[in-house]
């Protein structure tokens, strides 16, 4: 097992145990966990997908598929895989519920935890740090589906008691894992909205900075009594955009936003100038970050920053020019001294570093499905397209429905708005019993089968993307401070 240093922050600056500067490259990893919808082909969100499933397969034996669906996706091989890479971290995307008793707050899932507790003995072994991302929170942190979030209410922030569950959450990891160097942080929460508890209505927002800082400072204050220089980490509101309101404190803090750009999920040519005149180039991508207001508050603080998520689109395919832009935006991250995590390492080959061979059990099971999807367009981060008929549809509805609200402004926000709740929440957890009958009629053998279409000695490396984020892991990844 390798000796780890326990990192900690100096003045802002993430450093190791000899004071020298440490920057972190690594992948977020989902799967474990934590399910997302386009990651393995479902509808909906993990826990309406959990119920689903058990209703047709029974509990036990829905349970006993998602285990080992859950070990399929990461396990030590990928550890070692990430190492030999380069990689010098993973986030790990953790849900709360797969973490809590659904009958007892209060009460914790010992075999959830055993699972960190595996992946952090992995770390150690292969020299890769561990971040703890807790990717959704009790009453809901943000409005949507990856938060696993079916009703689009985002209640943290205004109910006290799913505070005090989420603080005693991170109570009790903080116990649990003190003292382990091999964490190199807790991410308190991912993508925070906190300016939309009853859902979004338009593109116009506000962040409640109010109840921003006040509920990350409770946080904050909640782990560092427990574990003092345990570096935890805010990110910036609406997902990851905002910071300009953050009033908290400094010490044992690291900031972090999450950065994604449509050269990277939706062109065909890179670079190259698009319809609209913009030049998609690396100049663009400089002048993005220059911009990107966590960038710039951290810059005037003079503190690291961490860009938690970015990564590419590539349902079908992954054409080369969005390589080449991935490469330019790294190339820029690099250029402001960024920590990076690229989303997502493993999936059914839409973002993953590799993913389940179109082959396998699975993909040939679920795939024609998946194809239902994103005619309905149910995965909004993955779907390239919406049927005609289904965007005519929606489109017609609503013009009519805005045209007979009294005052109705931001047309193109409430269409977009209504239609994420039409299509990503009932439109998909509709859909869900009829994925779940995918399974029905199967042998506890065939079930497993599926389930191991994700071990890595099974999937697809997507090359051309694992070579650009080999070529950007192993710069220097330590500098003198």
């Amino acid at each position: 097992m390798s000796a780890m240093d326990r990192l900690h922050l100096d003045g802002g600056r993430l450093v190791n145990g000899s004071g020298r500067r440490v920057r972190l490259r690594g992948v977020c990893v989902s799967g474990l966990l934590h399910l997302e919808n386009y990651m393995v082909g479902f509808p909906g969100t993990e826990t309406a997908m959990r119920d689903a499933l058990a209703a047709e397969l029974g509990a036990d034996r829905a349970r006993m598929f998602l285990d080992r669906l859950n070990d399929a996706m990461f396990a030590e091989a990928d550890v070692a895989y990430l190492a030999a890479l380069g990689a010098n971290v993973v986030r790990l995307a953790i849900g709360h519920r797969n973490l809590v008793h659904p009958s007892a707050p209060g009460v914790y899932d010992e075999v959830a935890l055993q699972r960190i507790d595996e992946v952090l003995t992995w770390g150690e072994r292969h020299g890769v740090y561990v971040i703890l991302d807790l990717h959704s929170a009790p009453g809901g942190q943000n409005n949507d589906w990856h938060g696993d979030n079916s009703h689009r209410h985002a209640m943290l922030w205004r109910d006290e008691s799913f505070q005090r569950q989420f603080g005693e959450l991170w109570a009790m990891l903080a116990h649990r894992y003190r003292g382990r160097e091999v964490v190199a942080a807790f991410d308190l929460m991912n993508e925070p909205v906190s300016g939309a508890p009853l859902g979004r209505f338009g593109n116009s927002y506000a962040p409640d900075w109010g109840a921003f800082n006040a509920v990350y400072a409770r946080l904050i204050a909640t782990v560092h009594a427990i574990d003092p220089t345990r570096i935890v980490v805010v990110e910036g509101d609406q997902w990851g955009t905002r910071f300009d309101g953050i009033d908290l404190p400094l010490a044992n803090v690291l900031f972090s936003a999450h950065h994604y750009h449509n050269s990277l999920r939706r062109s065909r040519e890179y670079p190259a100038e698009q319809p609209d005149g913009t030049m998609w180039d690396i100049d663009l991508h400089r002048r993005l970050m220059a911009e990107h207001e966590g960038v710039r508050w951290a810059r005037s603080r003079g503190v690291d920053l961490w860009l938690g998520e970015f990564g590419v689109g590539y349902w079908g395919g992954l054409p080369e020019s969005r390589v080449r832009a991935l490469d330019d935006q790294l190339t820029v991250f690099e250029e402001h001294e960024l920590h990076w995590t690229y989303w997502n390492y493993k999936d059914i080959g839409c973002a993953g570093v590799v993913h389940a061979d179109p082959g396998s059990p699975y993909r040939q099971l679920v795939d024609p499905f998946v194809q239902i999807k994103h005619e309905l367009s149910t995965d909004p981060s993955n779907s390239h397209f919406i049927a005609p008929d289904v965007l005519e549809a929606l489109m017609r509805l609503a013009d009519l429905t805005h045209s007979r609200i009294p005052g109705a402004t931001d047309r193109s926000g409430f269409t977009t708005f209504m239609g994420q709740a039409l299509l990503v929440n009932y439109v998909a957890h509709a859909m869900q019993p009829a994925w779940a009958r995918l399974f029905a009629g199967r042998s506890d053998d065939e079930l497993m089968e599926l389930a191991d279409s994700f071990l890595l000695d099974r999937c697809v490396e997507e090359a051309s993307l694992a070579a650009v984020l080999r070529h950007h892991f192993t710069r220097v990844a330590a500098t003198p401070a």
